[in-house]
């Protein structure tokens, strides 16, 4: 179940991620560009540098969503486990020998 809530969540995150990294955004452009430059310094041709650079931050998208979506089920399940914690308290209180019965 958390590994569904995980991927979900995930998916949900990389959503609202990948609206800041669209191609008219000036900021993305700046960190695409620069990760491009130093790309290409390193040796690879231009194009090749440039789709490095975006499949990069692509995985910068990725780690972050993945990281937000593992916090989300974190707080769920401390709601949860707070929740029990306290139901717990109504719980009916055990009398151990209640149910026994003694032969003689």
């Amino acid at each position: 179940m958390v590994t569904t809530l995980v991927a979900r969540r995930a998916q949900l995150h990389q959503a609202r991620l990948v609206e800041y990294a669209r191609p008219d955004n000036p900021n993305f452009q700046n960190q695409a560009n620069g990760l491009a430059q130093q790309l290409a310094h390193s040796g690879l041709g231009v194009h090749e540098a440039y789709a490095r650079a975006v499949a990069t931050i692509y995985q910068g998208v990725q780690a972050q969503a993945t990281t937000l979506a593992y916090i989300d089920i974190f707080m769920v399940l401390c709601v949860v486990s707070g929740i029990m914690f306290f139901l717990a308290f109504l719980l009916k209180k055990n009398d151990p020998g209640g149910g026994r019965v003694l032969v003689e």
